[in-house]
Order: structure tokens, then C-alpha cells, then sequence
């Protein structure tokens, strides 16, 4: 997997400014704390069932902001394992803050962790991944 170039072309469906179907998420990072963090509303088209945010989205979401905060701070990765545990639900038309921090980019295999918060500042849901350093 090592020799994987990357290429950003604005397409990506999370953050990608040319990608008209995407997100187009917008991040801001804090270097000192190796964090990344997006603010998305979630409309009706991404609901599972009514008023209700697609536990997918909100996974892709949480994937992107991990993600983010590597690249952010320098690092080129990919995800090579995420999981989320969701234990609110998320409504459709509300803001949702999504948070990804980078807990340990000693190795090869870099370890991050992700919340995503409604309004309120309820937890939807957290999320870990291991992404793999590709240089």
C-alpha cells in the first residue's frame, strides 16, 4: 500500500470544491492539539428514516475529520479502520460539530478519535480509527 500516490483533484464527496453532489466541508485545525474540526446541517436527502441523520453520513463524516487532522498536520494517510458507536440520534435541519484528534502518530499505523456533537452539545456519536501512514 506504501506506494499509493495521492492526488487531490477537488472531487472528494467529504470536502472536494468541485464535487457538486458533495459535502464540501470546510475544516479548521489546531496544530497544538492535533485537532480538526467541521460544522455540517444535515437536510432530508441524507435521513434514514424521517428526520432522522443516516448513521452513514455521520460515519463518512467522522472518517473525514480524522483524516483531516493528519493530513493537517502534515502526515499523508489513508483509513485503513474505522469504528463508530452512535448513542443519540441526530436530527435533520440541526448543526452537528464533528471533532477529529490525532492520539499517537509515533508508528506507521497512526491512531485518531472523533465526536460528533448536535447543538446542544449532546454526543451523536465517537469514533476511532487507525489510518496508515503511506510516506
Amino acid at each position: 500500500m506504501s506506494d499509493i500516490m495521492l492526488e487531490d483533484n477537488g472531487m472528494c464527496f467529504a470536502c472536494g470544491e468541485n464535487n457538486q453532489s458533495g459535502l464540501k466541508l470546510e475544516f479548521d485545525y489546531d496544530n497544538q492539539s492535533k485537532t480538526a474540526t467541521t460544522r455540517f446541517t444535515p437536510v432530508e436527502k441524507y435521513q434514514g428514516y424521517k428526520g432522522i441523520v443516516h448513521g452513514g453520513i455521520i460515519g463518512l463524516i467522522l472518517d473525514e475529520t480524522m483524516i483531516k487532522a493528519a493530513i493537517l498536520s502534515g502526515l499523508e494517510v489513508v483509513t485503513v479502520e474505522i469504528s463508530c458507536r452512535f448513542i443519540n440520534t441526530a436530527r435533520t435541519g440541526s448543526e452537528l460539530s464533528f471533532k477529529g484528534t490525532i492520539t499517537d502518530d509515533s508508528g506507521k499505523i497512526i491512531f485518531a478519535s472523533g465526536e460528533v456533537k448536535d447543538i446542544e452539545g449532546k454526543i451523536i456519536a465517537t469514533s476511532k480509527a487507525k489510518l496508515f501512514r503511506l510516506k
